[in-house]
């Protein structure tokens, strides 16, 4: 999306590659995710967005961030294929 920015911290960037190090997302695919034109995004909890979408290898994920302009990631899972065609529905 135009104009957007996906902002990393150490402490965003801990939470994804070390302490969630087990589901091996990396930056690259997150990035991928919030900036896809056919990105479903929703309301999650705390005033974050969820964002569910593909990476350029068909990887599906929801990315929870915070921020339109300037993403801050918080957290990123691998989503399932029932889960992923819910939100694509």
């Amino acid at each position: 999306m135009a104009g957007q920015h996906v902002r990393w911290d150490d402490e965003n960037t801990r939470h994804l590659l070390v302490e969630r190090g087990d589901r091996w997302i990396s930056k690259r695919e997150v990035e991928a995710v919030l900036v896809a034109p056919d990105t479903v995004r929703a309301a999650a909890r705390s005033g974050r967005i969820r964002a569910v979408g593909r990476t350029a290898a068909g990887r599906c994920l929801t990315v929870i961030y915070a921020g339109s302009q300037d993403m801050r990631p918080v957290t990123a899972w691998e989503t399932g294929g029932r889960e992923y065609e819910r939100w694509q529905s």
